[in-house]
């Protein structure tokens, strides 16, 4: 039995800090991927428009830039209404474009920042999942190596499916 207990605890040990290790991992990529959005942000030097929500603003996260996206899609439709509404030549077709892609590389922005977002919170989900279940496993291993918990421990079994 001691050495079943021994082979448990090893390898949970080595699941655990593989876990924790691929958690670090995630956290540190979507941390990463922040950073380099915000760099590649704060070298374009995009100041937020007048009537945007966050007015004067050099553009840099995840907020700004959805503040910025919306204003320039006001704009945009504002101006001109919906692409399929201009005419085939309409002089103001290339404005609109580029109005287009500048609204399009925000979102892009915007769902970058999600994604790196989302990798953070998966990778301190993981680390926090692998402590509480290293603590209840911990427990658990103790309560087994324990003669005196053999009793609570056979009612334990004898109860759970």
């Amino acid at each position: 039995m001691r050495g079943l207990i021994k082979c448990v605890l090893i390898a949970g040990v080595v699941l655990g800090l593989a876990i924790i290790g691929s958690g670090t991992l995630f956290i540190a990529t979507g941390l990463e991927g922040r950073a380099n959005l915000e760099a590649a942000l704060l070298q374009e030097e995009v100041l937020t428009s007048n009537d945007a929500p966050i007015a004067g603003v050099i553009v840099k996260h995840g907020a700004i830039v959805n503040a910025q996206q919306g204003a320039t899609e006001a704009h945009t439709f504002g101006r001109f209404g919906p692409y399929s509404g201009m005419e085939r030549k309409d002089p103001n077709d290339e404005t609109y474009l580029r109005g287009l892609t500048i609204r399009y590389s925000l979102s892009l922005a915007v769902m970058g920042f999600g994604i790196a977002d989302l990798g953070i919170g998966t990778g301190a989900v993981m680390v926090l999942l692998e402590f509480a279940l290293t603590g209840s496993a911990v427990i658990v291993l103790c309560l087994l190596r324990r003669p005196q918990s053999a009793p609570i421990m056979r009612l334990v079994l004898q109860v759970a499916p």
